[in-house]
């Protein structure tokens, strides 16, 4: 059985997310469409009434018309880690239409050793999307993992038979890895819980 290679390359950038591929036969990268587009909107709209999750061009939408419950602009989302959220809790407020707050009160300082500590809290940074006067807490993690489980679909698709990648039938697809920019100006911290939920992405 024939095998195909590829690694794949994430832009999380500051408002739109970018996918690529390398392929190792034909020694090129072949930039992919996340939703019929080069790039995807850094959005996600999140009712707290249900379930559903909204990634992209629709939750952008949303968030042009300042619905409530919608987390928009992926480098303002991660401004709500750690101590900086007492700081600028207005500005998400106003601006962003979501709160911030701390996900998980019950992890505190006192009962963590220096390793769990740190993990604690990135575990805490999270936002509280508010609609139709109900409280939905969402964590910086979660909001990853849905913009990540996006860009592994779309994987999929292109590697299926039929898919962009040209990949024909009964050949077998192996990926080598999956690389996630980021915006320079994140803090260790914040590339932290980034790793964290790429890592405990669906694939």
């Amino acid at each position: 059985q024939t095998m195909v290679q590829f690694s794949a390359g994430l832009d999380l950038g500051s408002q739109q997310v970018a996918l690529a591929v390398y392929d190792y036969a034909r020694k090129c990268a072949v930039p992919l469409e996340i939703d019929s587009s080069k790039t995807m909107p850094a959005c996600v709209a999140v009712e707290a009434e249900q379930a559903d999750v909204i990634i992209g061009k629709r939750a952008e939408g949303r968030s042009a018309k300042k619905c409530q419950g919608v987390l928009c602009a992926y480098r303002q989302m991660l401004f709500g880690m750690h101590e900086e959220w007492h700081a600028l809790r207005s500005v998400c407020d106003q601006q962003w239409h979501f709160s911030v707050a701390e996900a998980d009160s019950s992890l505190t300082k006192e009962n963590t050793g220096n390793s769990a500590k740190a993990k604690a809290e990135r575990l805490r940074s999270a936002y509280t999307v508010k609609s139709n006067g109900k409280d939905k807490e969402v964590s910086v993690a979660d909001v990853v993992r849905h913009l990540v489980a996006v860009a592994c679909s779309t994987l999929r698709e292109a590697a299926a038979p039929g898919g962009v990648l040209q990949v024909a039938e009964g050949e077998q697809v192996e990926w080598l890895n999956l690389a996630v920019a980021v915006p320079e100006c994140l803090s260790e911290s914040q590339r932290a819980v980034i790793a964290d939920a790429v890592a405990g992405s669906p694939r």
